[in-house]
């Protein structure tokens, strides 16, 4: 629709100007085609060094190193965290190239996997940074809690944790038919209850980011500080 306006000033004449070509909205075409082409490499890119990397790290552990102290506890436990994570990106990349093909319960069964390495992952972090902060903060508390026991029991603690959080995504993630292809994405048009998507958009960023980043900030500071004061 063309906009005219007339803009009146002194000695000036009224000038027509059409804004139509300031605003234009960017096709959806363009946005799917971007994704199948960058998304899709990124992800086997991720997958390949992911898997390497931390299938490297559980073996170290169980077979060399052993599992000695809370420390191993935490590395073991991301490590897998990071495996589950990472074991579903070949799926995604698909789904961003072409369609999703593997079924409805594939798609909640992945997105699961997905989800659960992805919360237990954040967990993970923030326990290790904990656990740096009690070793050189308060390394005499540490010596009593810093065990395997304690370690193991935490860690049990965040897998429920993880699992719980991401049950509300599983339930709502579903083949969907979006423009011309099957996609494994979320579907909220069976609830008026609640603003799930808002919910699960706010609890993944306070979980994913927020509240890992919040922890390290705070430990690190005072890991920093303590270091600091000390002469040896």
């Amino acid at each position: 629709m063309d906009i005219t306006t007339d803009i009146p000033d002194e000695g000036m004449e009224t000038t027509p100007y059409d804004y139509d070509y300031l605003h234009t909205p960017c096709p959806n075409d363009m946005v799917q085609q971007f994704g199948s082409s960058f998304l899709p490499p990124f992800y086997y890119l991720v997958f390949t060094f992911g898997l390497v990397g931390n299938a490297l790290v559980v073996m170290i552990l169980l077979r060399y190193k052993r599992i000695k102290s809370m420390t191993d506890v935490y590395l073991l436990n991301l490590a897998i965290s990071d495996l589950l994570f990472i074991f579903s990106l070949p799926f995604w990349a698909y789904n961003a190239a072409d369609q999703w093909v593997f079924g409805k319960v594939m798609c909640k069964i992945l997105s699961g996997i997905y989800l659960v390495g992805f919360y237990s992952g954040s967990f993970f972090i923030i326990l290790l940074t904990a656990d740096r902060y009690l070793a050189i903060v308060h390394a005499v508390f540490a010596l009593k809690t810093r065990t395997v026991v304690y370690g193991i029991l935490t860690s049990v603690i965040m897998w429920g944790v993880a699992l719980s959080a991401s049950v509300p995504e599983i339930i709502f993630n579903t083949c969907k038919m979006i423009g011309s292809r099957w996609r494994c994405t979320s579907d909220y048009s069976f609830t008026t209850q609640v603003n799930w998507n808002q919910f699960n958009t706010l609890k993944t960023n306070l979980i994913g980011l927020v509240l890992p980043i919040i922890v390290m900030v705070f430990c690190y500071t005072k890991i920093i500080i303590n270091l600091l004061r000390c002469r040896n």
